[in-house]
Order: structure tokens, then C-alpha cells, then sequence
């Protein structure tokens, strides 16, 4: 997409920087702040629906899409690359995301094709994403896995990026990570079907392993150091009374509401 108006260039740099689920919030922020004469010009519908599908591809949820609308999850000629490796792989995955990913308001969807042509050696390719938009509770996140499988050497690399957002009172605090799988190898296939599905068994046992050990394992230690290491020194080490700062948010705001109550009583006397 080509354009040079420099408003439009940094409505597109806000809109495709857009945390999970609030394209739409964003771009209802935006139109608020834009004069009216000026909406039709900077947010024309081809603006915006481009925008839309570039922030849609990036993020990974036009996966989601397709799969919500009941479309392909298949680009093009790659459609027609529905071997017997593709189908296992599907299949493989489909039933790792009921497993994983199947929480109380998680959406998930995969892609897995043919990364150049339908040949038995060409690559494979493996997209997941999945996401956890609650709005109401001010909070949204969304996981996205990238692996490209090799039959010829029986090898797996890729990387998963995770985006989280939670925001209240004015708060607003996002994680972008990411996380590299070097290419690792896996047992091969003979060439029978029984073989075969030991094959994308593997294949997806590597990722599950991954996703757990290396991606689940690093975010939990982060949060489990967070407030003596990541967040010290954004604050003093010890608060004004010497005691370790206790994060409670309903009795938090037990407090604040309760002075908020002594102040007003305190105004009427």
C-alpha cells in the first residue's frame, strides 16, 4: 500500500499496531479525534478495509477468520496440496488445539500447507493462532506458532510471537515476545501409512514440547521474577512504611473506596 499523506501514514502505523481484538475500538478512538472534514479523505472504506486485512495477516488472526467464516485455510495453488502428510498434520494439530486451547473464551484456528509447490519433498507449513479477547475485563492477548516442517531432512524450526494487553484506569501496559525454535530433527517415515502418522506425531509432539518447556516455561519464570527483578526499578525497593508491597487488587480497591466514602463524609462536616 503507497501513500504519502504523512496523516495517513501514521494512521496506519496506530491501526496495524492495534492489540488483539480492538482494531475497531482504535479506529472509533481515531475517527473521534479527526475532524469531520476531514474523515472522508484520511479513513476512506478502501483505507481502512486494506488496513484491515494487512494488520489481519500480520497478527495471524485472518487464520481465525477464514476459519470463522468457514472459508479455506488454504492460499491459492496450495489448496490442491492435500497429501496424505497434509491431511495427518491437520489432523494432528486440530486435535493438539482441542487439548491446549480450548479454554472458556479462546478462539484458535491452524493453517498447514505446502510452502512451494505439492511435491512429497517440498516444505511444510504450519500456522497457528489463537487469542483471548475480554474487553469487559480489560484484558486481550493472542499466540501465534510459525513452523516450517522439511520431509527431506525430517526437520522442524519455527517461532511463536505473543502479544498480551490489559488495561484499566487509565493503565495501560502491553508484552510483546517472542521465541525461536532452532531447527530441531525428528524420527523419519518409511513410507506406510502407520508410518506416516508416527511421522506428524512427532512433528507435533516437537512443537507441544516447545511450546511448553521453552515458550510457557520462560513466561512463567518471568512472572514468577517480575517483582523482584522486572518491575524494581520502576519503583522503590521497599515502599515509605518498609513493607513489601501486597498485590491485592480487590482489597485495593476496598481501600480506595472507602476513603473515597471518610473523604466525603469528611467534606460535609
Amino acid at each position: 500500500m503507497t501513500n504519502n499523506n504523512p496523516d495517513q501514514i501514521a494512521i496506519k502505523d496506530i491501526l496495524t499496531s492495534s492489540p488483539p481484538g480492538q482494531f475497531d475500538q482504535i479506529l472509533t478512538s481515531l475517527r473521534s479525534m479527526i475532524h469531520k472534514s476531514k474523515e472522508a479523505e484520511l479513513l476512506n472504506p478502501d483505507f481502512i478495509t486494506a488496513l484491515r486485512s494487512d494488520w489481519e495477516e500480520s497478527s495471524g488472526r485472518s487464520i481465525l477468520a477464514a476459519a470463522t467464516d468457514g472459508g479455506s485455510n488454504s492460499d491459492g495453488d496450495a489448496a490442491e496440496c492435500t497429501d496424505e502428510s497434509v491431511q495427518l498434520l491437520t489432523k494432528s494439530m486440530d486435535d493438539y488445539l482441542a487439548r491446549h486451547f480450548s479454554s472458556a473464551g479462546v478462539q484458535a484456528a491452524q493453517k498447514i500447507v505446502r510452502e512451494n509447490d505439492c511435491g512429497a519433498d517440498s516444505a511444510i507449513s504450519v500456522t497457528v493462532y489463537v487469542e483471548r479477547i475480554d474487553l469487559k475485563n480489560f484484558n486481550a492477548s493472542s499466540w501465534k506458532g510459525t513452523y516450517s516442517i522439511l520431509p527431506t531432512s525430517n526437520s522442524l524450526s519455527g517461532e511463536v510471537v505473543i502479544c498480551a494487553h490489559t488495561f484499566e484506569n487509565g493503565g495501560n501496559f502491553q508484552l510483546h515476545s517472542k521465541m525461536k525454535l532452532d531447527s530441531t530433527s525428528f524420527k523419519s517415515a518409511a513410507g506406510s501409512h502407520r508410518d506416516a502418522m508416527a511421522w506428524t506425531e512427532e512433528a507435533v509432539k516437537k512443537i507441544e514440547t516447545f511450546e511448553k518447556e521453552q515458550v510457557l516455561g520462560k513466561l512463567k519464570e518471568m512472572y514468577e521474577s517480575m517483582n523482584s527483578v522486572h518491575l524494581k526499578n520502576l519503583r522503590r525497593v521497599m515502599p515509605v512504611t518498609r513493607t513489601k508491597m501486597e498485590w491485592n487488587v480487590l482489597a485495593h480497591r476496598l481501600v480506595h473506596t472507602l476513603g473515597v466514602g471518610h473523604g466525603k463524609e469528611r467534606a460535609e462536616a
